[in-house]
C-alpha cells in the first residue's frame, strides 16, 4: 500500500479512477453530523469536490479532507488530483475524457444538486474548469454549485511564477529534476512564443480566470465564494486575486478575502487554521447577498 493509500483510504477514500478519490458514507442519523446544525437552515450538500493543486503530495491533501470529513461525515467527498502534464501539456479532450468517470458517478448517484467546490492553486482550478465541461457536454447543464472556495487561485500570466510552480512539482531526484527544468523551461518558451503569434487569450492563465467566470459552466453570479490567498505567496501575486476577487464583488457576488501574511504557495491554513476553516463554514452558510468582508 503506498503513501497515497495509507492517507486517504484511513478515511474512507477509495480510488475510483486515476486521480479521483471518492468517499461515500452511509446515511446514518440527521443529527449525527456535526455540520447539521450550523447549516440546518440553508440547502443541504449534496456533496463536496477537492481539486487539489499542481502534484501535491498525499499527507497535505488528506489534512484537508480530514477537515471536510469531520464537518461533513454524511456527505460524500470526491477529491481529483492533478499532474504537471495534465496542467500544461494535455489536449482538452483528454483531460475531459479521464474526467468522465468522475461525472458519471456523480449523475448515477444523483448528487448533481448542490456542490460546494473547493479549489487550489492554477492546477486545481483548470482541473475544475474541463471537470464542468464534461459536466456540460455530458448533460447539457452547467455544474450546479452553491459555494465555493479558491485558494491560492486565480494567478496571472508571469513567466518566471510559472516556471516557479513547474519547478516545485518536479521530483526530488537531482538527476530527473535537471532534466525536467531543461524540458519545463523549453515547453514555456514554445508557449510563450505561441502566445505572442496568437494573443493572450490563448494564455493557459487567462483561460483559467475566464473559465472561472464562465456562465455556462456554473452559476458566477449569486453563489458564495472566498478567496484564501497570502501576500507572501511567491507563485501566485495577491494583486492578481483581489483584482478577480473584487471583480466578482462588483457584479454583486457575496465574496469574503482571507489573507494570510506570511504563508507560502497553498499552505495558508498552516499560519491560522482557525481562520481559514472559518472562512470556508462562512461560504458555506452564507446566503446569496451582494457583500464584500476582508479577514486580514
Amino acid at each position: 500500500m503506498n503513501d497515497r493509500d495509507e492517507s486517504l483510504s484511513g478515511q474512507g477514500f477509495y480510488t475510483h479512477a486515476p486521480s479521483i478519490w471518492i468517499r461515500h458514507p452511509k446515511p446514518s442519523s440527521p443529527h449525527s453530523s456535526i455540520s447539521s446544525g450550523r447549516i440546518a437552515s440553508k440547502t443541504p450538500l449534496s456533496m463536496i469536490m477537492l481539486f487539489t493543486w499542481t502534484s501535491a503530495l498525499p499527507r497535505p491533501i488528506s489534512k484537508y479532507a480530514a477537515e471536510y470529513v469531520r464537518m461533513f461525515p454524511e456527505i460524500p467527498i470526491m477529491i481529483i488530483t492533478t499532474t504537471l502534464a495534465d496542467l500544461a501539456f494535455r489536449s482538452e479532450r483528454h483531460k475531459q475524457s479521464v474526467l468522465a468517470p468522475a461525472v458519471d458517478y456523480i449523475i448515477s448517484r444523483h448528487l448533481d444538486l448542490n456542490v460546494h467546490l473547493h479549489f487550489f492553486s492554477e492546477g486545481g482550478s483548470h482541473k475544475a474548469i474541463q471537470f464542468a465541461k464534461t459536466y456540460l457536454s455530458t448533460t447539457g447543464n452547467r455544474f450546479p454549485i452553491t459555494s465555493l472556495c479558491l485558494d491560492s487561485t486565480p494567478g496571472d500570466h508571469q513567466y518566471h511564477r510559472i516556471a516557479r510552480a513547474f519547478k516545485l512539482s518536479l521530483p526530488p531526484i537531482c538527476f530527473l529534476r535537471f532534466l525536467g527544468l531543461i524540458f519545463a523551461y523549453l515547453m514555456l518558451t514554445f508557449l510563450w512564443g505561441f502566445y505572442a503569434v496568437y494573443g493572450p487569450q490563448k494564455n493557459l492563465m487567462t483561460r483559467i480566470r475566464r473559465g472561472l467566470e464562465d456562465q455556462r459552466l456554473w452559476d458566477t453570479q449569486n453563489i458564495p465564494r472566498c478567496y484564501l490567498y497570502s501576500r507572501s505567496d511567491a507563485l501566485i501575486k495577491y494583486q492578481d486575486v483581489e483584482r478577480h476577487a473584487r471583480k466578482a464583488e462588483r457584479r454583486g457576488v457575496p465574496v469574503l478575502l482571507t489573507t494570510f501574511e506570511q504563508s507560502v504557495h497553498c499552505h495558508h491554513v498552516r499560519e491560522d487554521r482557525e481562520k481559514y476553516w472559518s472562512a470556508v463554514w462562512w461560504t458555506l452558510e452564507r446566503h446569496s447577498a451582494p457583500m464584500v468582508l476582508v479577514m486580514g
